[in-house]
């Protein structure tokens, strides 16, 4: 008798792609609402949240997809795709930052959603 897995994968893997899909579409709409908006206040915090969330989503996709599905070449180019960004993003940080630290501390931001910053 075949011994069943703890999680059903055609399920994660169904999860995976809405939830790719959900945040590419997002962040899509909060580039085009800030190509379109008068800059009021209230405007860039909603703008702020719908390409942040998203982006802070990436990278847990990247690392779920990766760790649970790195035999699957269709999640591991999606997650190539979603880690072009965090790429750009590290660059761009290294250059302009005074030390590593400064950087690691974004990427915490980035990995628990920004809520640190709250407090």
């Amino acid at each position: 008798m075949p011994k069943k897995s703890k999680f059903d994968r055609k399920k994660l893997e169904k999860i995976f792609y809405i939830i790719t899909i959900i945040s590419v579409l997002v962040f899509a709409m909060g580039l085009l609402m800030s190509t379109f908006t008068s800059y009021n206040i209230t405007e860039l915090d909603v703008i702020d949240f719908m390409v942040i969330i998203p982006f802070c989503t990436w990278a847990w996709l990247i690392i779920f997809g990766l760790v649970l599905f790195h035999k699957d070449w269709k999640i591991c180019l999606i997650c190539g795709i979603l880690f072009l960004p965090h790429l750009l993003l590290l660059i761009v940080d290294y250059q302009y930052s005074y030390s590593i630290m400064d950087v690691l501390k974004q990427y915490l931001l980035i990995f628990t959603f920004g809520i640190p910053r709250l407090f």
